[in-house]
């Protein structure tokens, strides 16, 4: 064989084993969480040797070194459910508080089967992300793609009347069905009426601290209430706010006559359609004294059922899922709400800890900074 024909076949050589190295490569950056299960069982049962089932999923044994350093992560990420066990990568996300909510929220709407679509995510992601106060969050086409991905999740097409709907839709109400609303009605008599989900013992998560010292008594509150509020379009009257909390008979109601809120309970701390129905009949009862035809318009929850035999009240649906476009509520007023009231237990704890006291905030306190918010 010729010099050049030797060249030739090693060079030939030395790129069958370079493909065969990036070949390798590629199905080291492939492995799966699935996967990746699987060879930490086999490592378990002790059957095979490190080097056996290296040659068996056919990975280096760096690779195998690294997922079995990983082990504890990798066996809690499936069992939480965290990431999908078809994900290549557990890298988790620059914004996960924000990402939390948004997946319980996407969670709580599929369970009452609410069709979820890509602009609504991303600007119920935007609405998280103002009420957390993170302002350097921006939503893209590639944040929504790793969200999805991060999930689990896939965009499938849902039938009949319950597809979602698009921004036409509500362009085409606010344009239309409004615009007849506000031809029949004055300003002062249009109202919005929204929920919203208040954790009111929440106090900051960080503080600012000595280096080595050790932080402590911040624990996530889950004192959660919700809370019904409304106000008509000129901004000249509050509904009185309904709050639902979880205890019939708070130790902290003792002894006191009247409340600043009208206040429900079950277990859950959820709106209902009973608590719905009795409240809009009770406001029904006050406009109709009132001698005042008003419109109440709300979304489409489950909570929010049609009523029937209102004397004074007539109820107008938002289109389905155009809460985070169209809601009056949602445009910053309830954000606003959630800013003032988080002010204003920050003050009394700041006043008590000028005054060296210890300060809580209970149910009855919360009620009352909600109605001065």
């Amino acid at each position: 064989m010729s010099a050049h024909a030797m060249a030739h076949a090693e060079q030939r050589s030395t790129s069958r084993r370079k493909l065969e190295m990036e070949t390798r490569k590629r199905q080291h950056n492939a492995l799966s969480l699935a996967t990746k299960v699987k060879i930490i069982q086999e490592l378990d049962r002790n059957d095979l040797s490190k080097t056996e089932i290296a040659k068996k999923f056919n990975i280096p044994k760096s690779t195998l070194s690294r997922i079995l350093k990983n082990k504890g992560k990798i066996e809690e990420a499936v069992k939480l459910g965290n990431f999908a066990t078809d994900r290549m990568r557990m890298r988790t996300t620059a914004y996960k508080e924000i990402e939390d909510v948004l997946f319980l929220w996407f969670k709580r709407a599929r369970s009452a089967n609410f069709p979820i679509s890509g602009p609504i995510l991303e600007e119920k992601a935007k609405e998280i992300a103002t009420r957390m106060g993170i302002e350097d969050f921006r939503v893209s086409d590639g944040w929504l793609s790793r969200f999805k991905k991060r999930h689990g999740l896939v965009f499938k097409t849902v039938s009949g009347e319950s597809a979602a709907v698009n921004r036409d839709t509500c362009s085409h109400w606010q344009q239309g069905r409004l615009q007849e609303i506000l031809e029949a009605y004055d300003q002062r008599d249009v109202f919005n009426v929204d929920e919203m989900g208040l954790f009111y013992k929440a106090l900051p998560t960080k503080t600012l601290a000595y280096k080595g010292e050790t932080c402590a008594g911040g624990k996530r509150s889950k004192d959660r209430i919700m809370v019904l509020v409304g106000a008509n379009m000129d901004g000249s009257e509050k509904l009185k706010m309904v709050v639902v909390g979880k205890s019939k008979h708070p130790r902290c109601f003792k002894g006191v006559r009247m409340l600043p809120v009208t206040y429900h309970a079950n277990g859950k701390a959820w709106m209902t359609q009973a608590i719905f129905e009795t409240w809009l009949r009770e406001e029904d009862r006050r406009f109709t004294q009132q001698n005042r035809k008003v419109i109440f318009i709300v979304d489409q929850c489950p909570a929010h059922g049609q009523v029937d035999r209102l004397k004074s009240i007539s109820l107008e649906f938002l289109p389905p899922n155009a809460t985070a476009i169209i809601q009056p509520m949602e445009q910053g007023i309830i954000q606003n709400l959630k800013v003032l009231y988080r002010r204003q237990v920050l003050q009394r704890m700041l006043l008590c800890a000028d005054n060296k006291k210890d300060y809580n905030v209970d149910l009855l306190s919360a009620l009352h900074i909600l109605t001065n918010a």
